[in-house]
C-alpha cells in the first residue's frame, strides 16, 4: 500500500529516529490510515537538519562505545552504500588501533564529552567492531579522501604509527569490496573541500564536526552530498596507484632533525633579490626576497644554532607575487628560511 520503497532497513531506521521519511511518503502513509498529513509534514521540516553535540548525543547512547554501537547499527543498515568523504582526515572505519588511541592522547574536549581515560579501550573495541562492515560484502563502500589525509599527523600520533595507519590504508586501497579513492593535490578538487560527510543508502548524510553531527534528511540536499561525491570519485585515484600513493607518504616520513649546512650567510633581513619594474609602466608587482633566520618546528628547550626539522610535504613558495602593496610573510614549511616582503 506504501510503495516498493519501503525497506526493511529504512523503516528501522526511521523507528529509531536515525532518518526522516521524506515529504511523500508522510503523505501515502497519511492516506493509507486515513490522517491529516500537515502536521506531520510541519514537523518534519523543523527536523530535516537535525544538528547534536557530541555530549548529548554519546549521554543519549549510555556511553562512548554504546554511540559507536549505534553508528555500528546504522552503517549496517545499509543495504546499497555506505561512502564517505573526508578532505584531512582518516575515517573512522579505516582508522588503526594504535591511531585511535594516539589520536585521542591529550585531546581537550573528550573529557567534554563524556570520554574519560576509563573509556577509551572500550571505545575503540567498539571503533573495531564497526570495521567488520569492510569484510562483509552485501554493500558497496567507498572511502574518497583528499591527499592531506596522508600528510596530516593529528595531537600526539608519532611518526611510527601514523606509518604503520598509511600502510593499512594502502592495504584497504586493493580490498576486495571495498573502494579507496584519493584526490591527489596535483589535481584540482572539483568541489571546495570544506568538510567531510557520509551517506547511508542516498536515504541519510550526515556531517560531522569537532563540536557535533549534523544528520540531513532532505532529499534535495542528500542528492547534492551524492553529486559532489560522484566528482570527488572521478578526481581520485583507486586500486594499485592509491596504495602507491600511500606507500610513498609512508616511506617519506620522518622526525629527525638534521643540520643546515655549513657556509656562508647573509645576514637576517637582508635583501637579496628584488624586482621593481618601471614606475611609468605601471604594471606588475614588487617582489622581495629577504633572508632571516631558519626557523625549529615543535622543538622544546633553547633554540640550536643550525637545526631545521625534515618533514615531508610540499615545498613552501619560494617566491609570492604581491600586487599593489607589500605583504611579510613568515615561511614555516622545514628547510625553508627565508621571509617574502
Amino acid at each position: 500500500m506504501l510503495g516498493t520503497g519501503w525497506r526493511q532497513p529504512k523503516v528501522s531506521r526511521i523507528e529509531n529516529g536515525l532518518q526522516l521519511p521524506t515529504e511523500e511518503e508522510i503523505r501515502a502513509w497519511a492516506a493509507a490510515v486515513g490522517a491529516e498529513p500537515g502536521p506531520l509534514l510541519a514537523l518534519r521540516r523543523k527536523a530535516a537538519a537535525e544538528y547534536g553535540v557530541w555530549k548529548d548525543r554519546i549521554a543519549g547512547a549510555g556511553s562512548p562505545a554504546a554511540f559507536q554501537d549505534e553508528l555500528r547499527a546504522l552503517e549496517a543498515s545499509c543495504t546499497q552504500l555506505l561512502a564517505e568523504y573526508q578532505p584531512a582526515l582518516v575515517p573512522g572505519l579505516l582508522q588503526t588501533a594504535a591511531f585511535m588511541r594516539e589520536m585521542a592522547d591529550g585531546e581537550e574536549f573528550l573529557a567534554e564529552n563524556g570520554i574519560t581515560p576509563e573509556t577509551i579501550g572500550p571505545l575503540i573495541a567498539a571503533k573495531i567492531r564497526r570495521q567488520g562492515i569492510l569484510y562483509e560484502g552485501g554493500r558497496q563502500v567507498m572511502h574518497i579522501l583528499g591527499e592531506a589525509v596522508l600528510r596530516t599527523r593529528v595531537g600526539r600520533v608519532t611518526v611510527e604509527t601514523m606509518r604503520g595507519q598509511l600502510e593499512h590504508l594502502a592495504e584497504t586501497a586493493t580490498m576486495p569490496g571495498h573502494e579507496l579513492g584519493i584526490v591527489p593535490f596535483a589535481v584540482a578538487s572539483p568541489v571546495a573541500p570544506a568538510s567531510g560527510f557520509v551517506l547511508y543508502d542516498n536515504d541519510l548524510a550526515v556531517v560531522e564536526t569537532l563540536s557535533g553531527r549534523l544528520q540531513i534528511s532532505d532529499p534535495e540536499i542528500i542528492a547534492r552530498y551524492a553529486r559532489w561525491l560522484e566528482l570527488f570519485r572521478q578526481a581520485a585515484i583507486t586500486g594499485a596507484e592509491a596504495a602507491g600513493m600511500c606507500r610513498s607518504a609512508a616511506a617519506g616520513l620522518t622526525d629527525r632533525l638534521r643540520s643546515i649546512p655549513d657556509g656562508p650567510r647573509r645576514p637576517a633581513h637582508e635583501v637579496i633579490a628584488q624586482d621593481r619594474p618601471p614606475a611609468e609602466e605601471h604594471r606588475g608587482p614588487v617582489v622581495l626576497i629577504v633572508q632571516a633566520e631558519p626557523a625549529v618546528i615543535r622543538h622544546d628547550g633553547p633554540l640550536p644554532g643550525r637545526l631545521i626539522l625534515a618533514e615531508p610535504g610540499s615545498p613552501a613558495l619560494p617566491v609570492l607575487l604581491v600586487p599593489l602593496g607589500s605583504l611579510l610573510l613568515q615561511c614555516g614549511r622545514a628547510g625553508r628560511f627565508s621571509n617574502v616582503v
